[in-house]
């Protein structure tokens, strides 16, 4: 994948873009397997918790955890594969800063009922009250982050609405993701939304400050591994963030040049928010 102007371009007007083919059919074969593991193994046990992952979860987090791993080649390829060298030109061209790691997330299909998704910006979840959300939104600041996905079975599962990454809801909008104390998030009526058809290896990136949801159903097998991205200027410490096994010796062994040098900022950046604490809430 080559960056182009006309990429910063759309994201900046959108907020979001799909890229066709970014993994080959291979490749996506093999994290599609190794996927299917960590699944097993969060059910089984989930390491940040000590407890079965629960039946209804439709998503694992920090998935280059050790403990989901019994080969470290299979960890080592997840990791390689969101630092790969076109990913990060990709990221670093959209964003306009240099970029950090901040973590990694699988979506799935789940067990049990279905969901569609409620509606949200990421913000709302850092900043419950309203008033600040909105200051987040609309005044001038330096957020620069991105959510990069890449699907590795067909999916269709994930919405956006374009361009409200830059602006603040409408009545709508607003009524839709916040109405009702939440009860309106899942409604298929929003205005404007763009629902992204992935095929095996697709990308689709999207700033995580504007309107968007993922759907999950029972029937309909999801696999879709992303990354999150930011300005290596910010360091959220927050649970996403909270990665203290990338202390452990030897972790980037095995590593690219290019993809250990990427992580060993990371960790560069956390080291002492892993070291001293506090160690936060699970979500």
């Amino acid at each position: 994948m080559k960056f182009t102007p006309e990429m910063k371009k759309h994201w900046d007007e959108n907020g979001c873009i799909h890229i066709p083919g970014v993994i080959t059919p291979e490749l996506a074969a093999r994290l599609e397997k190794i996927c299917d593991g960590i699944i097993e193994r969060f059910k089984t046990l989930n390491p940040e918790t000590g407890e079965p992952g629960k039946e209804a979860a439709n998503q694992v987090r920090k998935i280059e955890h050790p403990d989901y791993h019994e080969n470290v080649d299979d960890r080592l390829l997840i990791m390689e594969t969101l630092a790969a060298p076109g990913i990060l030109e990709f990221v670093e061209g959209i964003i306009g800063k240099e970029t950090r790691f901040l973590t990694s997330t699988l979506f799935h299909d789940i067990d049990i009922g279905h969901s569609d998704g409620g509606w949200h910006r990421d913000t709302q979840f850092i900043y419950p009250d309203i008033d600040e959300q909105k200051k987040m939104i609309t005044a001038p600041n330096d957020l620069a982050d991105a959510q990069v996905m890449i699907a590795l079975v067909p999916s269709e599962d994930s919405e956006y609405v374009p361009g409200s990454h830059k602006r603040w809801d409408t009545p709508e909008e607003i009524e839709i993701r916040l109405g009702e104390y939440g009860k309106n998030s899942e409604s298929n009526e929003m205005p404007g939304a763009k629902r992204m058809k992935l095929e095996i290896g697709d990308l689709f990136a999207f700033n995580p400050n504007g309107l968007h949801r993922g759907r999950y159903h029972t029937d309909k097998r999801r696999r879709t591994i992303m990354g999150s991205f930011g300005d290596i200027a910010q360091t959220p410490k927050f649970f996403f963030s909270y990665q203290p096994w990338y202390l452990n010796e030897g972790f980037l062994d095995g590593l690219s040049d290019e993809a250990r040098a990427f992580y060993q900022l990371y960790i560069n950046k956390y080291q002492d928010f892993w070291h001293n604490g506090p160690v936060p809430d699970y979500v």
